[in-house]
């Protein structure tokens, strides 16, 4: 899942919905020696367990919404984004907040990999990234999609940031 984004060149490195930090290690295992992981989980429990389990100078866990990334990037945008988050059981207002402020939050090259077990959030991925790349796993039951989405040039940034 994670050679669709440049994990071994980016500097600042976004995973939504940590949970128990499968993605977590990986994702460390994967980074530059000066890079940064900022990893959210919004179940605080979870988010402790998680700083417990996993110690790393590169990682911050925070206790918070995805939905608060951009009061949490104070470094500037993210290179990379990765998320778990089941975004088509989440309500649509919330899904909106998240996929903008992650779209916003991404580097103007930056790639964000979005994992589901549905298909149905493509058009939504669609209409915020200017290339959207889809790639079905058969071996996890149920299958799962990957959706990789960059940024064109010339694709507008919801919110009206550029």
């Amino acid at each position: 899942m994670l050679d669709l984004a440049p994990i071994p060149s980016a500097r600042r490195v976004v995973e939504l919905g940590a949970g128990t930090g499968v993605y977590t290690g990986e994702l460390l295992d994967r980074m530059a020696p000066d890079a940064s992981l900022l990893a959210f989980e919004i179940d605080s429990r979870m988010a402790a367990e998680l700083r417990k389990r996993i110690v790393d100078p590169r990682l911050r866990v925070v206790a918070d919404s995805a939905e608060a990334l951009g009061a949490h990037l104070e470094d500037g945008p993210a290179d990379a984004i990765v998320s778990g988050l089941p975004f088509t059981s989440l309500p649509l207002a919330a899904r909106e907040a998240i996929l903008d402020v992650a779209q916003r939050a991404l580097a103007a090259d930056g790639t964000m990999l979005v994992l589901q077990y549905s298909p149905l959030i493509q058009g939504e991925l669609e209409r915020r990234f200017g290339s959207v790349r889809r790639r079905i796993s058969a071996f996890n039951v149920p299958p799962a999609f990957l959706f990789a989405c960059t940024r064109s040039s010339g694709a507008a940034v919801r919110g009206g940031e550029r």
